[in-house]
């Protein structure tokens, strides 16, 4: 992206792209923008779990 003069706020961080198994598509070949939202959600909520326990871990 930096090769095609896209801003640095624009470049999402490694860190922030997870890996999914499939893309969900409707019937007529759309992303199903709906369910996709709801995978979002179970990372996000897994990721924040994970941080979680790091933390306790390490104010122990």
């Amino acid at each position: 992206m930096r090769e095609y003069s896209i801003s640095n706020l624009w470049i999402p961080k490694v860190v922030n792209f997870y890996p999914v198994d499939h893309l969900p598509l409707l019937g007529s070949g759309k992303l199903d923008l709906s369910h996709m939202r709801n995978i979002l959600n179970k990372i996000s909520e897994e990721k924040m779990a994970r941080e979680a326990g790091l933390r306790e871990k390490t104010s122990i």
